[in-house]
């Protein structure tokens, strides 16, 4: 081979950064940032981050470190993505007029980048040469591979259509979106490829020549071939074992800084990414605490770029520098033997295995193909060994056991279930993640030598290890949850991961983006369920026996109780009660009063209460007090039967079906049966705000469902005072529901500890404390929408209480903006039929327009006759306070 052309300048190494934090640089970048952090206008940002480009454009100058010419380059870009969104005529004159007073000559951030890579050349390789800028020929090839994924993903999701109102697939249907998909992933596969090996080609025409063989390789979401063409890239090199590979490993260190300097000209790198320690000190480089340096970049868009400089991250040749826990530094530059050393079991644990799995899959993207032949070698070699923690099992299966029982534990710590369709979705973490990593961790289990899930899937059906059908179930749950995302990131054109299965439409303020076209998330949770109780079950088998895996014949469960959960979710009401009602007819086929056991019993009172809320919703409050009542009469007569240590799920139990009870009671006037029924409910527990203290007789589960149903009954009968104006006994009651929800939520957000500062909120207004109404109902509101975004009834319930206190603080404009917002979610949610939430919330914007006066009086005259008229159809012609507080504003305007 020919010698390299390129002649490397020696360099300060990373010590560069720590030396210069106390010179004036040093100090100035730190002003700059602590600016920067604040959130200034775009604007100022722009010139902030100009500011700290070029100071580290000095400091590369005089160190040579090869990071600070990235760093400025990723500030120069991110000051660029700004400048897009500002009149850049205004962001150029004015850094002209600030650079000018400074003596200094106005350049572009465009002719910065050029500089950037010029300088480095010159400084760090020895070339003084000028190189045509080709980032936009590259953005321009990207834009077209994006193009052409977007229309064939949004093909595919034609195909990927559930019945609405059976919630199914048809068989032919379901291989169609595998085989479809599977073409797609290998053509995503196939572009993005040739581009990052395009972007190679253009880097060593300008480098030289490696001085050794070396094999350039694609890791990750790329060789697993699940990769968006938004998707970061994680890549190591290898190179041939050599008496002195110093020299090779540093030509391959300034090819991945030069790559670096490329891929951020694409302009989709955030500066938390770069790890640059001013803004994010993930190595504590500089005096003080990293999470005091913390910076959030939310408005680089964010698609190709390096995966991140994180400690944990880092997946790339640079890879993680020296940490407290790690004291030296960790290169992805080495020989096959080196890096597959990796995979043993001493160093897999040293680095944490998530290393070690990443590095399991490659794909060659430049070089010798044998080197990767090599190193997959050795490590098929070294995962199928004896392992020594285990001898038992081989090095990947005890590797496997453990991914699957964390993945399992950071699943069940926020699992993905009917009720996530009502919340905003990370479609990465909630839907993408567990579902795919979960399968391909069988190549671990099971030795094998492929990389995507769908071949692994494929090549355990031919070992005869698992059938075609449960092979079939968990390909199609695969490109559901990788489909997702490709979908999102298409429309979005860029990595954006926040999504919403009942918002119902996309707006250009909407927080998260609205997916709830995307039915096929019914047939993904039919096969996810099945597969984490699987996981769940035999992973203990599996450890106890010293075995392996008894896959079942199917992942498959579509039951009626299942549907009618994920309808309701989703906010489909009508649809939910047929489903809930065949699951009740199949449970009373089979139940027998005399024999049945806890399970059964338990079952056919939560399908009753599910019917019992849905009716309630549909305002059918008489046959949802009788499906209540059958479900009381059902757990009273199981519990006379029944021994005492399963005392506390029907406890459990009977507490829901009593706060059922109260509320079906109040919507229908009759506030003492709800107030009694309740307080006998409550009665039963001694001391309820500390019930989960007694952690040796139940389990956190258990524990769990008992705090979640005495925190609604103490809400519910809070309510029931309220209604009643007895504010001491509602204060205590809903003091008791936020303590317990507190403590159920251990800080974070919940849907409970929401309701407890509505309720308080609602206390104080009707105290007529308007300014502590509206801050609790204010905190209330926020955290209801982080829990479930715009288009959900909760948040819709806050628009309209908040309405209400601001028509009493005589702030008519917001009071008018927040109950028009309740309005129109709340039309939505009632799908065209008389809906009491609705009637309400028209007689609360009737009373708003009353206020402001006569010019306003036809406005509240609308409001009020069709609110009238909503709850006539509802209640009938019966005197309900409702019916009488619609007739009574009426009057008032006669």
């Amino acid at each position: 081979m020919e010698p390299s052309q390129m002649t490397v300048m020696d360099t300060a190494g990373t010590e560069s950064e720590a030396k210069s934090s106390m010179t004036p640089g040093g100090r100035k970048l730190d002003d700059l940032a602590r600016c920067l952090k604040q959130d200034p206008p775009l604007l100022d940002q722009v010139k902030i981050m100009r500011q700290m480009g070029d100071l580290y454009m000095d400091e590369a100058i005089i160190t040579g470190d090869q990071e600070c010419f990235t760093h400025a380059s990723g500030l120069y870009n991110a000051a660029r993505a700004r400048g897009n969104m500002c009149d850049l005529d205004t962001v150029d004159a004015d850094i002209h007029m600030e650079e000018e007073s400074n003596n200094d000559t106005e350049i572009g951030l465009s002719q910065k980048l050029k500089n950037v890579e010029a300088t480095f050349l010159k400084e760090v390789v020895g070339l003084n040469v000028e190189i045509p800028d080709s980032s936009a020929w590259y953005i321009e090839k990207l834009k077209v591979i994006r193009e052409n994924a977007k229309d064939e993903s949004t093909n595919i999701q034609q195909l990927m259509k559930v019945d609405i109102e059976t919630g199914d697939m048809g068989k032919d249907q379901e291989k169609r979106i595998i085989e479809r998909s599977k073409d797609y992933y290998e053509l995503i596969h196939d572009n993005m490829v040739k581009f990052f090996t395009g972007l190679f080609d253009d880097c060593i025409k300008v480098l030289g020549p490696p001085p050794c063989q070396y094999a350039i390789l694609a890791l990750g979401s790329v060789a697993r071939k699940e990769s968006t063409p938004w998707s970061d890239l994680e890549w190591a090199i290898l190179i041939e074992p050599l008496p002195n590979q110093e020299q090779c490993k540093e030509y391959f260190r300034v090819l991945h800084h030069y790559y670096h300097l490329k891929i951020l000209n694409i302009g989709e790198t955030i500066l938390p990414s770069l790890g640059i320690p001013y803004l994010n000190d993930w190595y504590k480089e500089l005096q003080g605490k990293s999470s005091e340096r913390g910076y959030y970049d939310n408005v680089t868009p964010r698609g190709i770029c390096f995966d991140g400089r994180m400690p944990w991250a880092s997946k790339f040749p640079a890879g993680r520098k020296a940490t407290e826990s790690h004291n030296e530094a960790l290169e992805l530059i080495m020989t096959p033997e080196d890096m597959a050393a990796l995979q043993h079991d001493d160093r897999s644990l040293a680095e944490g295995y998530h290393l070690s799995d990443v590095l399991l899959s490659a794909t060659l993207l430049h070089g010798n193909i044998q080197l990767l032949h090599d190193y997959q070698t050795r490590v098929s070699h070294i995962i199928t060994q004896p392992s020594k923690v285990d001898p038992a099992f081989t090095v990947g299966q005890v590797r496997a056991l453990a991914s699957f029982k964390g993945d399992l534990d950071t699943f069940n710590a926020s699992p993905f279930t009917p009720y996530s369709l009502s919340r905003q979705l990370h479609a990465k973490k909630d839907v993408y993640r567990f579902a795919t990593m979960t399968v391909n961790t069988l190549k671990l289990m099971y030795g094998l030598a492929e990389s995507s899930g769908l071949e692994i899937l494929d090549t355990l059906v031919a070992n005869e290890v698992l059938s075609k059908e449960a092979r079939d179930d968990l390909a199609l749950m695969i490109c559901i949850a990788t489909n997702l995302r490709h979908i999102v990131y298409s429309k979005k054109n860029r990595q954006s991961d926040d999504i919403s299965f009942i918002q119902q439409s996309n707006t250009s303020d909407s927080l998260t983006f609205s997916v709830r076209d995307y039915s096929a998330i019914y047939r993904f949770y039919y096969t996810l369920r099945p597969l984490v109780d699987f996981l769940t079950i035999d992973i203990e088998r599996v450890k106890q026996e010293k075995s392996s895996f008894r896959f079942w014949p199917r992942f498959f469960d579509n039951n009626a109780m299942v549907k009618g959960n994920l309808h309701q979710n989703m906010q489909f009401l009508g649809n939910a009660l047929a489903s809930f009602e065949q699951a009740e007819h199949e449970l009373e086929e089979r139940y027998n009063t005399a024999t049945a056991g806890l399970e059964d019993t338990l079952s056919i009172c939560d399908v009753k209460c599910n019917i019992g809320r849905l009716l309630t919703k549909m305002d059918k409050y008489d046959m949802a007090f009788q499906k209540a009542k059958g479900a009381r009469v059902i757990l009273q007569n199981f519990a006379k039967r029944e021994v005492t240590d399963i005392k506390l799920r029907i406890s459990v139990a009977g507490v829901k079906i009593s706060s059922l009870l109260g509320s079906i009671a109040m919507a229908k006037g009759n506030n003492q049966y709800a107030i009694d029924v309740l307080k006998q409910t409550v009665s039963e527990f001694e001391n309820p705000t500390d019930i989960s203290d007694d952690v040796d007789s139940r389990s956190p589960n258990e524990d769990e469902a008992c705090m979640n149903a005495m925190c609604t009954a103490f809400n519910t009968l809070g309510m029931a005072y309220r209604k009643d104006r007895d504010y001491y006994h509602t204060l205590k009651c809903y003091e008791k529901s936020y303590q317990i929800s507190r403590k159920m939520s251990k800080g974070k957000d919940a849907e409970q500890v929401a309701a407890s500062l509505n309720n308080i909120g609602s206390l104080y207004y009707s105290m007529r404390d308007w300014d502590q109404a509206f801050d609790y109902q204010n905190r209330s509101y926020n955290m209801y929408l982080r829990i479930f975004g715009n288009d959900h009834g909760d948040t819709a319930k806050l628009c309209n209480n908040m309405g209400n206190t601001l028509k009493m603080l005589k702030q008519y404009g917001e009071a008018t903006e927040y109950l028009s917002k309740a309005l129109r979610t709340r039309r939505t949610l009632a799908q065209n039929r008389p809906n009491s939430s609705v009637g309400k919330t028209l007689r609360n914007l009737g009373e708003v327009y009353f206020e402001y006066g006569r010019s306003k009086h036809e406005d509240a005259k609308i409001c009020f006759e069709e609110a009238l008229a909503i709850f006539k159809e509802i209640h009938g012609n019966v005197e309900h306070p409702d019916i009488i507080a619609a007739q009574k504003a009426l009057q008032r305007l006669l």
